[in-house]
């Protein structure tokens, strides 16, 4: 993205902040613009016509949008909600304002392009870096810990505190 291109795109972009649990886009509304993830987590699902369970489509992470991104100029309604799993920060950016940058700045629509190509492929066969496979939530848990010296002998080292950052995956522990 070109120096003026950036310029012209952050002109536009408006940054919004999402709770847990608030919903972001509904199915069945317009798609009026396109959304960035910064941080945090969103939950892409559908509706279940039948029973109306929503059935989850994709976790969104930093780095990921979404919006009926391609072709811009197709007005249509989404095809499935979103909504905030943590709190989130994300950049939106109307469809029109896109538009009119990109008459000004082409480029832009062929780099979208390539973004949504990379996110359409999927999730089985996405390599790992277009994906974390954990659901992060911000849970305090009290924690003891007995860390032992390898030297036979020596005192364990007792710490206690509270976790941050829990995932399925791992945890980071501040103490």
């Amino acid at each position: 993205m070109s120096n003026q291109e950036l310029r012209a795109t952050l002109s536009h972009l408006k940054k919004i902040r999402v709770k847990a649990d608030e919903l972001v886009l509904q199915q069945g509304e317009p798609e009026e613009s396109l959304y960035f993830v910064i941080s945090g987590e969103l939950v892409k699902s559908r509706a279940d016509s039948e029973n109306e369970n929503y059935d989850v489509v994709q976790f969104l992470i930093p780095n990921d949008h979404f919006g009926n991104d391609y072709p811009c100029e197709v007005k249509s309604a989404a095809p499935y909600q979103i909504r905030a799993a943590s709190e989130s920060e994300l950049l939106k950016i109307s469809k029109n304002d896109f538009l009119t940058i990109c008459r000004d700045h082409p480029n832009l629509k062929n780099g979208l392009k390539k973004l949504v190509k990379d996110q359409l492929i999927p999730e089985d066969i996405k390599p790992e870096k277009f994906s974390r496979k954990t659901s992060r939530r911000h849970h305090a848990i009290y924690l003891s810990l007995d860390i032992f010296h390898p030297e036979p002998g020596r005192q364990p080292i007792s710490v206690k505190g509270f976790s941050s950052d829990i995932s399925l995956g791992g945890a980071c522990v501040i103490i």
